[in-house]
């Protein structure tokens, strides 16, 4: 491949000194990478060629040129660098003005909704509304990347405990897409939320049951279920529910933060640490298993213990941040979640990012 590169380069009118052809040649192996050896997987030789077109082309003089910001913007969504990726495809579109602006937009709202999960956890959630409400509002063409920025959104109404409109929300998309579970189990969190434990509960048995003809794993719903059971006085269906889990997805880091939610409520608060503790070794730096615990440690007057959690917490909000701000350098070098507010809902804000 490399030598096919190079020998296209030398031939006829393209010259390694132009900006443009090295531009064309990086743009031209990024939209056709999937189809060859390797596609377009970090260190690939695609890759690493797709790296060496883009920093020749800016070694010319190359900067601010859309195709480069373009191909940048595609390396660094590879390497799931979702703040630089976002940055650079958001210079390629240049507002419909930029390179190829129907395929750059796709990408830079595929970027957009990734990014979102990151700004809720760096407590930019309004930020994180304000995109994904335009995202929604140009209509991506691609319906499984409408689910996830209407589920991300969602899930920022959630944190801010806009419930009503999260709810909102979900209800639209059961019916846009009958056939997902995944609006279903968080329409049964935000009904949770809300005290409306009935209905809460047949939105999980509803998604368990599309999860399950779907083959999609549904652990996580089956421990929201069982605190739902919990709430609604009946303990032995509860306990069902929860052995179910721990014989199935035991190790599964979103269900035993949920499982500890319902520990909590339970009273049992020594096994909520446990479990929390056992959670955060799988999901190290999962800030709302964090934060959770941490609120467990101060209801037991465990201050030191509580501190030290919340030294881990403010290191993880930083670092998000410091994502965030790093992003988007545009000089062509081609290297390199809050508390809940309030609700006793068993259920983790259900963001929905993809690759």
């Amino acid at each position: 491949m490399r030598e096919a590169v190079e020998e296209h380069c030398a031939c006829g009118s393209l010259r390694l000194s132009e900006i443009d052809k090295l531009a064309d040649a990086a743009v031209l192996l990024v939209n056709n990478a999937a189809r060859l050896p390797g596609g377009l997987d970090k260190g690939t030789e695609n890759y690493l060629i797709i790296e060496d077109l883009i920093r020749a082309a800016v070694r010319r003089g190359g900067q601010g040129d859309t195709r480069l910001a373009y191909a940048i913007g595609r390396l660094r969504y590879v390497d799931l660098d979702w703040p630089t990726a976002w940055a650079m495809l958001k210079e390629a579109y240049a507002e419909g003005e930029g390179h190829d602006p129907e395929r750059t937009r796709r990408w830079f709202y595929r970027a957009t909704v990734n990014r979102s999960d990151l700004l809720i956890k760096a407590f930019r959630v309004d930020e994180a509304v304000a995109e994904l409400t335009a995202v929604i509002a140009d209509s991506p063409p691609d319906a499984d990347w409408m689910l996830a920025a209407k589920l991300n959104l969602a899930a920022a109404h959630r944190r801010l405990e806009e419930r009503v409109e999260s709810e909102r929300i979900l209800t639209e998309l059961t019916q846009e897409f009958p056939d997902s579970p995944q609006p279903w189990n968080s329409l049964g969190q935000v009904l949770f939320d809300q005290g409306r434990l009935e209905e809460s509960l047949a939105a999980y048995e509803r998604s368990i049951s599309l999860a399950a003809a779907s083959g999609a794993p549904f652990g996580d719903t089956i421990v929201s279920m069982a605190h739902v059971l919990y709430k609604l006085g009946r303990a032995e269906d509860s306990e069902r529910m929860v052995q179910r889990f721990l014989e199935t997805s035991r190790d599964a880091p979103q269900g035993l933060y949920l499982l500890a939610h319902l520990l909590r409520d339970k009273g049992d608060t020594a096994e909520a640490v446990r479990v929390l503790r056992r959670a955060t070794r799988i999901a190290e730096n999962d800030h709302q298993m964090l934060t959770l615990l941490q609120q467990i440690h101060y209801e037991r007057d465990e201050i030191a213990e509580a501190e030290a959690v919340q030294r881990r917490i403010d290191a993880l909000i930083k670092a998000a941040r410091e994502r965030l701000e790093g992003g988007g350098d545009d000089d062509g070098d081609t290297g390199g979640s809050a508390a809940p507010g309030g609700s006793e809902a068993p259920a983790a804000d259900d963001a929905a990012g993809r690759r």
